[in-house]
Order: structure tokens, then sequence, then C-alpha cells
């Protein structure tokens, strides 16, 4: 129905916000009784609608992430997680959720060291969306390989193999330019950073928080470059930037 489209329309319309930074009347259709992705939600449970509520669930792990929100990420991957059906088949909404899923619970592992029970927790659900990652892999390395090695990589931080971790993080930025996947080219190179920097490498760290803002901003997900910038209070040369791009 119209009704059911536009809904949608407007979820893509949220998440490309998020992205760019460019807003949009893109709620006009709703007469006022949807405005947000939290009207969106409120109407998925009225209605019952568990296909559009699974939806929000996932756009917001992923809204929440590029925001540096990671515990709001992981209540909405749970959330998600707890409405998929037995089947597990690799629909573009699964494949994004548990790969972003991975990353937020390894990263929220380091966060939550210091709480034994919690972290492993987090680390054994992590891995298991990393091995189906990797399964998945199999089927296409075109679209999953680099973000299995992604994964890979983050995990080995997190259990702090940091050489393995470093070989993984280059390996999945060889996948990423190799398919042609430029924004998980830039994720790659942003984790990268966040690698360095914890191991004290500030000048490295910078170079690869610039790349990250190149491909993101290559990519079109501009606000998401801007956020790294002030981020990591980085001062990038629009000349150098330029140049990044045409020497690769």
């Amino acid at each position: 129905s119209k009704s059911f489209v536009a809904k949608y329309m407007a979820l893509d319309s949220i998440l490309l916000t998020e992205l760019t930074g460019k807003s949009g009347d893109y709620f006009s259709v709703f007469n006022g009784s949807i405005c947000n992705i939290d009207d969106l939600k409120d109407e998925a449970k009225a209605t019952k609608d568990l296909s559009l509520l699974q939806s929000c669930h996932v756009f917001n792990v992923l809204i929440n992430y590029w925001r540096g929100n990671y515990m709001a990420a992981e209540e909405h991957s749970r959330l998600a997680s707890m409405m998929y059906p037995a089947c597990k088949e690799p629909t573009i909404y699964l494949i994004y959720h548990t790969f972003y899923r991975a990353l937020i619970l390894f990263k929220r592992h380091r966060i939550s060291g210091s709480i034994v029970g919690s972290a492993n927790n987090k680390l054994k659900d992590g891995k298991e969306m990393m091995d189906l990652m990797g399964r998945w892999s199999l089927l296409s390395k075109n679209v999953f390989n680099n973000k299995w090695l992604l994964l890979k990589a983050e995990y080995a931080a997190s259990v702090e193999k940091f050489d393995e971790a470093l070989q993984m993080y280059k390996d999945s930025i060889k996948s990423a330019q190799d398919h042609g996947n430029i924004q998980e080219l830039a994720l790659a190179h942003e984790l990268l950073g966040d690698y360095y920097s914890d191991r004290g490498c500030h000048l490295v760290s910078i170079e690869c928080f610039k790349n990250g803002y190149l491909y993101y901003t290559q990519w079109g997900a501009t606000a998401i470059a801007e956020r790294i910038l002030r981020k990591h209070n980085l001062d990038v040369d629009i000349f150098e930037v330029q140049n990044r791009k045409h020497s690769r």
C-alpha cells in the first residue's frame, strides 16, 4: 500500500540524513502523525507490524553506532535480534545488523573489560556473529570477505592479540579496496586509527583517520566524515585530501 511504502521511504530517508547531514520534508505525507523514527516505531507497535519494528531497531543500531552511542546501539541490536526468524538467510538487513552487532559487542567488551562476566558474554556473542560472517564469506567474498576480516581484526584486538589484529585490519582494507566496498574501506581505516591510537601511535592514527575521512567523503557520508574531524580534532587540508584521492 501507499502507506507501507511511505513508511519505509521515510526510514531510508532518516538513514540518508544521518549519513549526509542533509534533511528534507520526509514526513509530510503522514500529516503530523509520524515525525521521526520513534514515531515510526510506535506506529509499528500499534499496528503489530513486526517487520517495520525490526527495521526501526536495525536502523537505530546503525545510527547510534555512527554517533558513538554504543550502549544504545547494543540495546537496539538486542531487540532486533529477538525478532529474527529461525531462518538465517543473509538478507541486506541481516547482513548489516550482524556486522555492526559484532563491532558493537567487541567495542563494548573492551569498554566493560573490568566487568568480567558481562565482557565475556559480549565477546562470545560477538564471535558468534563473526563466525556467521565467515560462513557467508564462503558464499561471496566480494560482499562478505572484507567484513569478516574486519571483525577478525576487532576480535583479535579484543583478546589482545595485537599483531594478528594489525594484519587483519590491513587485509580488510585490501579486500575492501579490491572489491570496491568504499564505505567499509572508510570504516576499516577509522578502526585501524582507533587501534593505533590505543597503542599510543598518535601520528599513524591521524593518517588512518584522515583516510577514513577521505573515503567517507567519497562515499557521500559527509556527516560521518565531519564527525571524525571533530572527534579527533583533525585539520584536513582540502588539497591534501584531493592529492590522496588521486594518488590511489
